[in-house]
């Protein structure tokens, strides 16, 4: 934003000179007595491209935008890059490179060797712009905070890729790969090493070599079928290019990795809330373009649960890819693509905004309770906890399992309530049924017959527990079928 932030400021440029870096503008001496000059003295910092106007203290700001003068009474306020005599070069870079660490916000910023130190000044030298073809910015460390006010023209695509930063907990290869059954039973991967997946569950696995290279999938359950700590209950391994001009969906795919395969085992940098909100030139511009967080781990592994919150019109949502999203909120149109989803035992709301900016789970684990209204599960595996569907539409597709949920696999609330499957229900060991619609005006519509299962029965609907066999079913012939609701 401009700077200073006082209604009706309008302060000229007196004078315009150029200085190499912001040290050179922090001593520069004006007309060698700078509490004599005029407001409004403005010079250009060359390795910022941005100019800075020498004018009265209004309040304090972020770093890189409000620094200290010779003059007590004044201060150097910058300004966006556009409002120089430059053109902006910015946009002409298409990677880019964030070191939290050992960076610096005066950097090109097109290397690792030389990158900035800060979003927020990734963020400055954007300013005004108008996003027109695909940038990576690759993070070096976490970060406390992704705000991100964008504006994107069509194939306008931005991933912000925290990959760089991932740690390597463990590596082994490969023994087998055993996909969904359908039935009693998700994928399943055992090693060749003898390695304990105890300490890493719920961690996060990236194939290395072979036809899965790059796919991503999470441990879900430990010895699950009593073949040794080295064997786990996965989410489908899943891949996808995030740097896709115009979505992630359009290159996601089922991956199949083989025996003998490298994998390891990751940590990812962490991110505190997140929240993105990007406009569009035009109503034409819209399923155009998209911006992508890869690789992060949202709220990071000791910071509270925090909020995922994206405010973008459909069809251009916010992606998540391969992202362990430790959030209590997931809102607005989100669509999270092989991601972990908790929130450290608080529970997770997922709600989307309306039926077309609704929250999207493809090939994900939710291990903690989520409470859903308006969401999409496609091929998504929920262990050790329970689907809470409260308002508008949970749709499913694909495969989506409910295994060993501490009460009921799924609990329906609320009037209205509309859950819908137009593939694979399934799930065992839930402690109490599999399917609860507890309260008046739910809706159960499926396509295909479930078979998620619990200790006392499949269903109860409305308080009548039943077995799904012993239920009238829906016929694509005759268009006959069941609608569970208070009569």
């Amino acid at each position: 934003m401009l700077s200073p932030r006082r209604p009706g400021w309008t302060a000229p440029f007196t004078t315009l000179t150029a200085v190499d870096s912001i040290a050179q503008l922090k001593g520069l001496a004006v007309h060698q007595n700078q509490v004599g000059d005029p407001d409004g003295f403005a010079v250009l910092v060359r390795s910022v491209n941005r100019p800075f106007q020498l004018l009265p203290i209004v309040q304090p700001e972020v770093p890189m935008l409000v620094l200290a003068s010779r003059d007590p009474l004044r201060m150097w306020y910058g300004l966006a890059a556009e409002f120089g005599p430059a053109a902006n070069p910015w946009l002409e870079q298409l990677d880019w490179w964030i070191d939290p660490v050992s960076g610096n916000d005066e950097n090109a910023g097109d290397a690792s060797t030389r990158a900035l130190a800060t979003i927020y000044e990734w963020q400055r030298r954007f300013e005004g712009a108008r996003f027109s073809r695909g940038y990576r910015i690759r993070m070096l460390g976490p970060i406390p905070e992704l705000n991100l006010q964008l504006e994107l023209a069509a194939l306008g695509h931005l991933n912000f890729d925290f990959s760089p930063a991932s740690v390597t907990l463990d590596q082994a290869h490969v023994a087998a790969y055993v996909p969904p059954n359908g039935v009693n039973q998700y994928g399943i991967l055992s090693l060749v090493e003898p390695l304990n997946l105890n300490p890493y569950l719920f961690a996060r696995v990236r194939f290395l070599t072979g036809p899965a290279a790059g796919g991503v999938s999470w441990i879900a359950l430990v010895n699950p079928l009593g073949g040794g700590v080295n064997t786990a209950r996965v989410t489908q391994p899943v891949w996808t290019d995030p740097d896709n001009a115009l979505s992630p969906l359009l290159t996601l795919a089922h991956v199949v990795p083989g025996a003998g395969d490298l994998l390891a085992i990751e940590a990812l940098a962490s991110v505190g809330a997140v929240g993105t909100d990007f406009f569009q030139g035009s109503s034409s511009d819209f399923g155009l373009n998209s911006v992508v967080i890869s690789h992060a781990a949202v709220g990071g592994a000791t910071a509270a649960p925090t909020v995922v919150q994206c405010s973008n019109a459909q069809p251009s949502p916010t992606f998540l890819w391969a992202c362990d999203l430790r959030a209590q909120t997931l809102h607005g149109n989100v669509q999270a693509i092989g991601c972990s989803c908790h929130a450290d035992g608080f529970g997770i709301y997922a709600t989307g905004v309306d039926w077309l900016n609704a929250i999207t789970l493809e090939d994900s684990l939710i291990w903690d309770g989520m409470l859903t209204s308006n969401a999409f599960l496609f091929d998504s595996l929920v262990q050790g906890a329970q689907l809470f569907p409260a308002t508008g539409r949970t749709s499913m597709a694909g495969h989506v399992a409910v295994f060993d949920a501490p009460g009921d696999g799924i609990v329906a609330y609320g009037a209205g309530v509309c859950i819908e499957s137009a593939g694979l229900l399934y799930g065992t060991g839930n402690l109490g049924v599999g399917v609860n619609l507890r309260s008046g005006g739910a809706i159960l519509d499926y396509l295909t017959k479930p078979t998620v299962t619990g200790t006392v029965n499949d269903t109860s609907i409305h308080g009548n527990v039943r077995a799904w066999g012993l239920i009238p079913w829906f016929d694509p012939a005759s268009g006959a079928g069941i609608v569970a609701t208070v009569p």
